[in-house]
């Protein structure tokens, strides 16, 4: 499991980690790189309560999440191989993690500051890839007839 890169962060000396950038999404994440290469790409994330992201998929990626402190919600939406989205919500603790396989779609919100490490196996292509509106129809579908009505959506 690519978690097992965790440890490769706590040895990571003061050369390496000083030049590591940090980016701020446009919805309030401050995301940095620890490391990336073919295979995989590691990020540690801060998340301010309440910052939520747009639902986003990556690309062919598997992702796995790990809550290093705080809690967030994670939406996950799995396609079937009949072609039908189908929708589930958990909150994620502190040392509790997660498994997005490759094609699903999900969104995170913070519900108290956290950090969260995810491993992105392989290294996803370019940045998160935020869904067509066009297909939102369909995911709110699949909320739905998982009992979940908002009416205070998007």
């Amino acid at each position: 499991m690519p978690l097992a890169a965790a440890p490769s962060f706590a040895a990571l000396g003061w050369a390496a980690l000083r030049h590591l950038g940090s980016v701020t999404t446009s919805h309030g994440e401050t995301r940095t790189t620890i490391q990336r290469d073919k295979d995989h790409e590691t990020t540690l994330s801060t998340w301010p309560s309440g910052v939520r992201s747009e639902v986003h998929g990556h690309d062919a990626s598997e992702t796995w999440t790990y809550v290093v402190s705080g809690e967030v919600e994670e939406e996950r939406w799995t396609k079937s191989d009949l072609g039908e989205w189908s929708y589930e919500s958990r909150l994620l603790r502190a040392g509790e993690r997660s498994h997005l396989p490759a094609g699903a779609l999900h969104r995170v919100k913070a519900v108290s500051d956290a950090s969260v490490m995810s491993v992105y196996s392989p290294a996803p292509s370019g940045a998160n890839e935020r869904v067509p509106w066009s297909l939102m129809p369909s995911l709110r579908a699949a909320r739905w007839r998982a009992g979940v009505v908002d009416l205070d959506e998007e």
